[in-house]
């Protein structure tokens, strides 16, 4: 192709096109960045994305004026031509040739020896950096071709073909840069451009397959677990694709490398795919006395998955034995097939998310091989950011709402999948400490249960929570609509209180151990709790002993063990501090009945500041409620 016919020597002309278009020429001639007519960019710019920077001149007038007839088109483009010369060529003069923009015969062109553009430059330093494989070429080459070619025209079609271009250029220079820094120990550099280059293109599997590897070599499987996720997300909202088999292998590779850190998961001490929650996987040292009604309910409940009703609660005071109870029919309905899932409320660890469920399910997949976990968080990917034996998923990307129904939407779909060999029984113990979402989700999962084989029961104490708790009225709703029943465990009668202090004390049928069992019913009025720990207190052995043997130096029969000690500190506790003031005053009464205008009395002239009549009556309510004290009818005259 002929030079350009204008001055010999004229000075370099640059394009930019990389990160928007500019023309800077080598003398110093200032170009405007706006020109008058932006017909005249648009005409350097087609030139200048084209290869080897020529095109017909029907094809420009066809890009520039589609719509126009052929007569005016040409007349378009002599205009055209002319305002983009002197655009670049302030100095140019009448009928003088361009040095950068020239027109022959049916083509025009920019001239390619003092023309240079930034994008060919960029692509020629890319082509020879992956040729030569050295890390400060590539790194300059990547960041060159990161800038968007001509932002400004994102969506004209005549720069398509060299926006592709750039991009499957562009496309092994993160790799190859990647992996040569690792070559030369340089950990942090390469995980520095991978991180920057999956924020760019988050669905782009290669490098998330990369980084993800990368994780792992450096002993970081949950990083790589969280990319896995972070992955796969992208590629569902993005593409509507499944992750590919390197990245689900990965996958599993990390989830085996996040078990060699910790303790190994119960399958590989355990021959048992579904060994039992450590709740009920020991027996008992002791049979259940008065429970023969509730246990077989219970245990016909988590046993069948036909009926109505998927939810049970079984209801108490604390140390009433509702644990016990439910540990008994679990470990019953586990016999007979059923895959037991517990969880537990940890009211001294505060109202973690979800908590009661996090640990019923973590429990159950943290003994399941690393290939079932890495099935389980990619079928039910909801369920990653909340388990740690999944590796925790990646952060939160949609609203609260939305996180929230892709849980409720995992929760369900796992026990679905779990339920599909064998009946599934869900334990949610001390459900009134539970957080309001554990609630929540427990609601969504009684409505759904229709025709799935998942049951729940749950643990409730009583005393808590408070009627106006969030917590208790989603219960209340669950009641409501029938989708549960309420099992009330009462106090033990005279005779089981007896045969739990026999089983636990050794008891005999000696007069001493007929008296100390009813003084043992006596102070624990039937409570499990309290009756064994009172076996275990001095009050058994100075019965025992008899009066004879009997010592000043010998402690009280009356000594409250630590135990229930601490028990009902804990119920104190919980109540308002007006309600703890007129139990004191109660205590000061004395007595195994107290008549409220006896209590009244007391409370108003015997406390500072004292109590009205309506604040003790508040308080005697509240402590009724928490199972301190009971309300009886007393006559005290009559015939």
């Amino acid at each position: 192709m002929p030079g350009p016919a204008g001055a010999p020597g004229a000075p370099q002309l640059s394009l930019h096109l990389l990160g928007g278009f500019a023309a800077v020429r080598d003398d110093g001639v200032e170009i405007p960045r706006r020109w008058r007519r932006s017909t005249a960019q648009t005409l350097v710019k087609l030139l200048a994305v084209a290869p080897e920077l020529r095109r017909h001149r029907e094809e420009v007038m066809d890009l520039l004026w589609p719509d126009a007839p052929m007569d005016a088109a040409v007349r378009n483009l002599r205009v055209t031509l002319h305002a983009a010369r002197h655009a670049l060529e302030p100095e140019l003069a009448p009928r003088v040739p361009s040095s950068y923009l020239v027109a022959e015969g049916d083509l025009l062109y920019l001239a390619p020896d003092r023309v240079r553009v930034d994008a060919d430059e960029a692509e020629k330093t890319a082509r020879n950096a992956l040729a030569a494989g050295d890390a400060d070429a590539l790194g300059a080459a990547l960041s060159a071709l990161r800038r968007e070619l001509l932002p400004e025209d994102r969506f004209a079609d005549w720069a398509g073909e060299r926006r592709r271009r750039i991009e499957v250029l562009r496309e092994p220079l993160v790799p190859a840069l990647a992996e040569r820094l690792l070559a030369d120990g340089r950990t942090d550099d390469a995980v520095g451009v991978l991180r920057d280059a999956v924020d760019r293109s988050p669905a782009d599997e290669v490098l998330n397959l990369l980084l993800a590897r990368v994780w792992c070599d450096m002993g970081r499987p949950r990083q790589a677990i969280r990319q896995y996720h972070a992955c796969r997300e992208a590629l569902a909202d993005e593409l509507g694709v499944r992750p590919g088999a390197e990245l689900e292998a990965m996958h599993r590779t990390a989830l085996a490398a996040l078990d060699a850190l910790g303790t190994p998961p119960l399958s590989r001490i355990s021959p048992d795919p579904a060994p039992l929650p450590p709740a009920i996987r020991r027996p008992e040292r002791l049979p259940l006395f008065g429970r023969e009604h509730p246990l077989a309910l219970l245990a016909q409940h988590a046993s069948s998955a036909d009926g109505d009703t998927p939810l049970v609660v079984v209801r108490g005071e604390a140390g009433i034995g509702k644990t016990r109870l439910v540990a008994e029919a679990s470990r019953r309905a586990a016999a007979q097939g059923v895959c037991v899932l517990w969880g537990t409320s940890h009211e001294a660890e505060g109202q973690t998310p979800y908590g009661v469920f996090a640990e019923s399910l973590d429990g159950h997949l943290a003994g399941c091989s690393a290939a079932e976990r890495s099935r389980v968080s990619a079928e039910h990917i909801g369920l990653s950011a909340l388990l740690p034996s999944l590796g925790g998923g990646p952060p939160a990307a949609a609203s609260p709402e939305e996180e929230r129904a892709r849980l409720f939407r995992a929760v369900a779909g796992f026990l679905t999948d779990l339920a599909a060999s064998r009946p599934v029984l869900v334990v949610l113990d001390d459900l009134h400490a539970a957080d309001p979402g554990s609630l929540s989700l427990l609601h969504h999962l009684v409505r759904t249960t229709q025709a799935r084989r998942w049951r729940f029961i749950a643990t409730c104490r009583d005393d808590s929570p408070d009627p106006n708790d969030a917590r208790r009225q989603v219960l209340d709703a669950i009641l409501r609509q029938r989708m549960a029943v309420e099992i009330d465990l009462l106090r033990l009668s005279r005779a089981d209180c007896a045969g739990l202090a026999v089983a636990a004390a050794g008891l005999g049928g000696r007069a001493e151990d007929r008296r100390t069992a009813s003084r043992i019913f006596h102070l624990s009025l039937g409570n499990p709790l309290f009756t064994l720990e009172l076996t275990s207190s001095p009050v058994a052995d100075l019965e025992r002993m008899g009066p004879r043997q009997r010592t000043t130096a010998e402690p009280d029969s009356d000594a409250v063990p630590d135990g229930i000690r601490r028990l009902v500190a804990g119920r104190l506790a919980r109540l308002p501090a007006y309600a703890r003031r007129t139990l004191a005053a109660l205590s000061v009464v004395g007595g195994t009945a107290v008549s409220l205008t006896e209590l009244e009395t007391v409370t108003s002239a015997g406390l500072h500041p004292p109590l009205d009549g309506r604040e003790v009556a508040a308080a005697l309510d509240a402590a009724a409620g928490a199972g301190i004290v009971e309300e009886r009818d007393v006559v005290l005259v009559g015939f």
